[in-house]
């Protein structure tokens, strides 16, 4: 049963037909008298959209880094055309590599066991309720200032790992922003587009979508997140706690496209409030 997959074809036809515009003004009504009556309050949305410096920079290492085998080359490929990378920065990406596949590793290791009354686990095919390693991995870094860095990584990881993950976020920095070239066009794009992700219309459907999985939308704050790939890279977005990260190629700008990926991860954070029960019960009906 895919719920995300619902929320993201409603939304979508919103998004494509242009049916979810800018949040609207507040309406001025009359009253029997003929007087104005006092303005409707402005909707603001619990949705925020912001480009992120370090996100860009973390993700650029994620990729670079090639911690996992089925990442293309494309990014390190950018970054040695573009940029240029001496041996210090090869070495410093295999080591993040490591630490980075090092804290995969232990995720697998923290699975819950599959049982007969929950094969799959105690979250079945829904997304669980707690934040994984990698999602408190982001966290840190997005939420920490460097001088900071490495103290709020101690508790996910060892203290020279720490350490290393900070190094390498404070060496890659300058190259991320020269990689990263986003001029006023992009930012009056990226304005078009937040105000139709944070739309009225939107939000709607996200709480409609609230009431079928039989959870709250109270507490639901996603920050999305568009970070610059290379020309290459195929669009992706991947929540990392209630953060969404969503690729942008190199020369694009943010569209329907990259919209439909990040709803498609807020509706699996919606899905990840769930009961832990339904889950497994719903998992059964697939």
């Amino acid at each position: 049963m895919r719920h995300g997959t619902l929320l993201v074809a409603v939304v979508a036809i919103g998004l494509v037909l242009g049916g979810c515009g800018a949040a609207p003004e507040a309406v001025k009504e009359k009253t029997a008298a003929g007087e104005p009556a006092s303005a409707s309050p402005v909707f603001e949305s619990p949705i925020r959209v912001a480009t992120n410096g370090r996100a860009d920079v973390l993700f650029l290492l994620e990729q670079a880094s090639r911690w996992r085998r089925d990442i293309p080359r494309n990014f390190l490929q950018e970054l040695e055309d573009k940029v240029g990378l001496y041996s210090e920065g090869r070495q410093l990406l295999r080591k993040f590599a490591l630490v980075r596949n090092e804290l995969f590793e232990r995720q697998k290791k923290l699975l819950a066991k599959p049982t007969f009354d929950a094969p799959l686990g105690p979250s079945g095919i829904f997304p669980a309720a707690t934040d994984d390693l990698a999602s408190r991995f982001w966290n840190a870094v997005l939420g920490s200032p460097a001088q900071r860095l490495g103290q709020a990584l101690s508790g996910l990881m060892e203290s020279q790992d720490a350490e290393l993950v900070s190094r390498a976020v404070a060496r890659f920095g300058p190259k991320a922003a020269k990689l990263v070239a986003r001029d006023e066009q992009f930012a009056e794009a990226l304005r078009a587009w937040s105000a139709k992700l944070r739309s009225i219309d939107v939000w709607k459907e996200i709480e409609r979508f609230c009431l079928f999985a039989g959870v709250s939308p109270g507490g639901l704050s996603p920050v999305v997140v568009p970070v610059w790939a290379p020309r290459t890279a195929p669009l992706q977005a991947t929540a990392y706690g209630g953060t969404v990260v969503v690729t942008v190629p190199d020369g694009e700008q943010p569209g329907p496209a990259h919209a439909l990926l990040a709803l498609h991860e807020i509706g699996r954070m919606v899905l990840a409030r769930m009961p832990a029960a339904d889950k497994v019960r719903l998992t059964r009906l697939v």
